[in-house]
């Protein structure tokens, strides 16, 4: 946890018949965890320059060079393309059931066309047709799916989302571990060291 001074704000207030303004510097927390078992870190901050900067200075701190924790692509969605298989939760005990429930995708070109799918479950929607089709289009930039996850622990499903290249979004953080061993098993989950 990084405690630390956020932008200056500057707000009015009111002290019996005056006004005055108040200035002031909030207090921000930003967290870096460190996954030893992965060897990378995650990074939550508000900037692109102060995750650059934990990056940097948790790989000289831990491991003497600047560069240890390098940003790579951590995400991808291409084994969307394969089709309902790719989200099988087995081996990822705890996991019972994952559910495709949106994906945008991109194309490049003169309009940069841009189609969101989304549905109560994508691949099964896509095989109830009278011609069943594949949701997901060869040509497309994958660029974000949805998924409902449901866990063991829970019969609500809970909400992680996938934004190549760097962005993993949970419904509750002490997912993390299962989601990342489902996402690894699937392919989903590219080797990196360092996540945002």
């Amino acid at each position: 946890m990084i405690r630390h001074g956020d932008t200056f704000v500057r707000t009015p207030k009111v002290e019996g018949q005056r006004s005055e303004v108040l200035h002031y510097r909030p207090e921000k927390d930003d967290v870096v965890v460190y996954a030893p078992d992965l060897d990378e870190i995650r990074i939550h901050a508000g900037t692109k320059g102060e995750k650059d900067l934990y990056r940097a200075k948790f790989g000289f701190f831990l491991f003497g060079q600047e560069d240890y924790f390098s940003e790579f692509k951590t995400y991808t969605l291409e084994p969307l393309r394969l089709g309902k298989d790719c989200l099988d939760p087995k081996g990822a005990d705890g996991i019972r059931e994952i559910i495709l429930r949106e994906v945008e995708m991109a194309w490049d070109g003169q309009f940069n066309d841009g189609l969101v799918r989304k549905s109560d479950d994508v691949f099964a929607s896509a095989a109830a047709y009278s011609r069943p089709f594949n949701p997901i289009q060869e040509k497309a930039r994958l660029k974000r799916a949805a998924f409902d996850v449901y866990f063991g622990d829970s019969d609500k499903p809970r909400k992680v989302q996938i934004r190549p290249p760097n962005i993993l979004k949970l419904g509750r953080h002490c997912d993390a571990r299962l989601v990342h061993r489902w996402l690894s098993k699937q392919g989903f989950r590219t080797t990196s060291q360092a996540q945002d």
